[in-house]
């Protein structure tokens, strides 16, 4: 086993860089919150309420070096972004999915 200590300014700059992209899905309900583990590694914990209850979602970044893309795993299935700005579109998408299922009557 080997520790190696974790550059905390590209770990902050990572975090800095999600939490813009995770301003743009916040609205009434849904709040998030997101914790970096490295400059590559990070998972973004996305709560929804509704009226019929609260469902809590997250998902797991991981920067790829070899293939020099970023890796999104979240509920079985594994998106592969250019750019780390796609995942604004992940995130609505199953913000959209989760509040119907959370607030039917």
């Amino acid at each position: 086993m080997r520790l190696e200590r974790v550059d905390i300014s590209k770990q902050v700059k990572l975090l800095v860089a999600l939490d813009k992209y995770c301003r743009t899905i916040q609205r009434r309900g849904t709040t998030y919150s997101c914790h970096a583990q490295s400059e590559h590694v990070a998972s973004i914990n996305l709560i929804i309420t509704g009226r019929k209850g609260t469902a809590q979602k997250t998902l797991v970044v991981v920067y790829d070096k070899k293939e020099q893309f970023w890796n999104v795993f979240c509920e079985g299935y594994k998106y592969e972004l250019d750019n780390l700005g796609e995942i604004a579109s992940i995130m609505r998408s199953m913000v959209a999915r989760v509040t119907t299922i959370v607030s039917r009557l």
